[in-house]
This record gives C-alpha cells, structure tokens and sequence, in this order.
C-alpha cells in the first residue's frame, strides 16, 4: 500500500474519532461496529454498549456518510479491463398450512 494511501486511511480514522468522541468514546464506537458486524440488531447493540439505540442510529448514519467519502477517495484510477461479481442468492422456505 503507498504511503499517501496509508496517510489518507490515518486521516480518516482520525476523522471518525473526533466526530464521534464527545458521543461514546473510541471504544464505545469500535465496540457498537464490531456488535453490528457480527450480526447484531441495534437494539442488541444498544443493551450490550450501553448507549440509547438513538446513538447506535446516529453512529451507523455517520459512519455510512463517512465511509461513501472514504471510497470515493479511494476507488479512483482504477483501470480495470474484465471485473467478475458473484451474486449472493437465497431462498425462505415457507410452511405449508400449518
């Protein structure tokens, strides 16, 4: 990875920690991302930190916004001549009657 790349990634961490720090801390935030990673709803996610599942929608809001800047920084000059993207199927089994 080229140095500038790794500085913008710095930055933008740095970026995430002072928008969020006056709400639940750096750890509070690393802690709600990993829960909501791992499948967590954010009503699970809000017990388990102990913040209002208000902050946990505000935390996913602002990350959202925050990483479509981080890809649009990153995903430029990419000279692709053939890209291959794979689709994720799935089926719900329904009960007959019951």
């Amino acid at each position: 990875m080229a140095k500038s790349v790794r500085l913008l990634i710095i930055y933008y961490i740095l970026v995430i920690v002072f928008i969020f720090f006056y709400e639940c801390g750096f750890f509070g935030i690393l802690q709600i991302l990993k829960c909501l990673s791992e499948g967590n709803g954010i009503r699970a996610t809000s017990r388990i930190v102990g913040v209002s599942k208000d902050t946990v929608g505000s935390i996913i809001n602002r990350i959202g916004d925050h990483m479509g800047d981080v890809a649009a920084t990153l995903m430029t000059d990419y000279h692709l001549e053939e890209c291959q993207l794979d689709e994720l199927w799935g089926y719900i089994f329904k009960k007959k009657g019951i």
